[in-house]
């Protein structure tokens, strides 16, 4: 599976956000040379474990600056984040533990949907550019080979 390229289309204006979305793409990175190679369960679950324990950080942050600058629909935000943090956490843990090595396709691609809805489709805290519509694009282009998307709320 290719792996995500931060790009400035991603940005979503707020230095230390733009920082941890750059962060969680690197970390979804290494899940991603990790199943490219044999790598043990424990190795994933650290990484899984990791990437989902910065997210849960990340996610604190947001919605405090998302409250600063009065977001109107920060119960639904926060709600995606919990939805997440929940799948990721509790699901694919026990999947990566109980698979014997190896990450499923479908996690990783959930990952990626997932981040990439997430950074570029909460329009209502920045602004929507063509660019950034043909980015997102390419993006779930190059992400589609698998059949897994994020729920929807």
């Amino acid at each position: 599976m290719a792996k995500l390229v931060w790009s400035e289309d991603f940005s979503v204006g707020v230095a230390k956000l733009d920082e941890d979305h750059k962060n969680i793409l690197r970390l979804i990175n290494t899940l991603v040379d990790l199943g490219e190679v044999s790598s043990s369960s424990e190795e994933i679950g650290d990484a899984l474990t990791a990437m989902t324990n910065y997210a849960n950080r990340h996610f604190e942050r947001e919605e405090a600056h998302l409250r600063s600058i009065g977001f109107p629909d920060i119960e639904r935000h926060a709600r995606e984040h919990m939805v997440f943090g929940e799948t990721t956490a509790v699901d694919f843990c026990l999947q990566v533990l109980d698979g014997g090595g190896g990450i499923p396709e479908r996690v990783l691609a959930y990952l990626r949907h997932w981040w990439v809805d997430h950074i570029l489709e909460n329009e209502t805290w920045r602004t929507r550019s063509s660019s950034r519509t043909k980015a997102k694009e390419a993006i779930i282009a190059a992400a589609s080979s698998s059949r897994c998307r994020p729920k929807s709320l």
